[in-house]
């Protein structure tokens, strides 16, 4: 089973001067001596005509939220080393588009197995600097819009999930605002709260977990059943955190049971102890 990753590979929140067209993702499942080949599309969506640069990076992504661009090559599971594309520049006439032709050849090794992937990195040449003023004086502001195109190689079948729990708290509901009357379904909220947990790919191959958080009080009762929101994609070695809702529950010590299932009969379980008031 394939799934999109759900990764940000410094897309602009903002028009910018060129524009990658079609999906950011590419994902092929393929066996060790196989080639796969592609097409992207880049257009300039300026009046000035565009230099760009094109460039390989490695790629991790973290619960915290941070990302890592790392040299090709370099990672456990980088493919970059079986990537060949047609340019390191591309010159695009205004309002005009180019096409970029890349290549994955898997090496004819048996022992390769689970998901490898790299970036594809496009970004302008040269970058002019933006003045604006502040406090009295004029500041220069140089902003870089870069796509990063994912290639991801499936390689050979799908071995054994593995996933680790590296985090898990309860982050408190807010506080009640003094001069607002509570109802009953606000005043039964505040004894409930949101489980972060961080979770880990500790195997080789791609998994998109679903996860769940069962309450049991202190008597052994179920209290309730709540799932995380979204099933992002974890690459091997790279982690989400997982946000997971627990409202309209009584005050109380409860034991939170959380379970994340991968798929292929693979299910993970930890436990987390909860004073919920």
């Amino acid at each position: 089973m394939s799934f999109l990753l759900s990764v940000l590979l410094a897309l602009p929140s903002f028009a910018s001067d060129f524009s990658v067209v079609g999906p950011l993702v590419r994902e092929d499942h393929l066996d060790p001596g196989q080639r796969t080949a592609g097409t992207i599309l880049v257009r300039n969506n300026s009046d000035s005509a565009q230099q760009l640069m094109v460039y390989r990076r490695d790629y991790l992504f973290h619960a915290d939220g941070t990302n890592e661009y790392l040299e090709p090559a370099t990672t456990a599971r980088s493919n970059a080393a079986w990537v060949d594309f047609t340019a390191s520049e591309l010159i695009l006439e205004p309002h005009g588009t180019e096409r970029l032709h890349y290549r994955v050849d898997v090496p004819l090794d048996p022992k390769l197995a689970g998901t490898y992937w790299s970036l594809l990195m496009i970004e302008p040449s040269a970058v002019e600097p933006l003045e604006t003023a502040a406090g009295g004086k004029t500041v220069s502001i140089q902003t870089v819009v870069r796509y990063g195109i994912q290639l991801v190689s499936h390689v050979g079948s799908a071995e054994g999930a593995l996933l680790a729990f590296d985090h898990g708290e309860l982050v408190p509901s807010a506080p009640p605002d003094p001069a607002q009357p509570l109802t009953a379904k606000a005043e039964r909220a505040l004894h409930g709260g949101r489980m972060s947990i961080d979770i880990r790919n500790a195997g080789t191959s791609l998994l998109a977990p679903r996860v769940w958080v069962e309450l049991f009080d202190a008597n052994g009762e179920k209290a309730g059943r709540f799932e995380a929101r979204g099933r992002p994609g974890l690459l091997p070695g790279c982690s989400a955190r997982y946000a997971i809702d627990i409202g309209n529950v009584t005050p109380g010590a409860y034991t939170a049971l959380t379970v994340a299932d991968a798929g292929m009969n693979s299910v993970f379980g930890t436990e987390y102890q909860l004073d919920l008031h």
